[in-house]
Formats: structure tokens, sequence, C-alpha cells
């Protein structure tokens, strides 16, 4: 490394700012983002497989005007609360 004036480095070797260079992050480090990765693949799986078969049910029939849903006012609210449950809720990274 140049400057654009002459330093030593080596002048500077005792003085340490409390960190050090690194190639790669740490192995725990790594292995807990691998972790959190995962747990959230898993949530988007679960996500698709409820959300995906109310979404197929409801493109049923494209060719009928009208939708007969009696109860839908609950099942639409267990729906929305079982998304919010999977999106709002922390991934374990303690």
């Amino acid at each position: 490394m140049t400057f654009s004036k002459e330093i030593n480095p080596e002048d500077f070797a005792d003085f340490d700012f409390g960190f050090e260079l690194v190639d790669s992050p740490e192995p725990e480090l790594k292995k807990k983002n691998q972790e959190i990765e995962e747990q959230y693949k898993d949530r988007i799986k679960e996500i698709e497989e409820f959300l995906l078969p109310f979404l197929v049910n409801l493109s049923k029939n494209p060719e009928k005007e009208y939708l007969r849903w009696p109860t839908r006012a609950d099942s639409v609210k267990k729906i929305i609360d079982k998304f919010l449950n999977l999106t709002r809720s922390e991934v374990d990274g303690d």
C-alpha cells in the first residue's frame, strides 16, 4: 500500500482498534445464518401449503360469475390469522 506521504505501517503495529481482518465469517455465524435461512424456507413452504389450495379452489369454475360462500368471513379470518402468524412472528435467531 502506498500513501501520499511516507508512512511506515509497521510504526502502528502496536496500535489496536479492537478488530481484526478475516477472510470469511466465523463458522458459528455462518452456521447460524444457514439455520435461519432454512427456517425461512420452511415458513415459505408452510405459507404455500395453506394459501395455494385456497387460491386454487377460488379459481375453480371460472365460467361461473358468482361464488356462493356463506361462511367466508370465518374461513378468511382463519387464513389471515395463520398468514400473519407465519409472516410476523420471529424466526429463532438466538
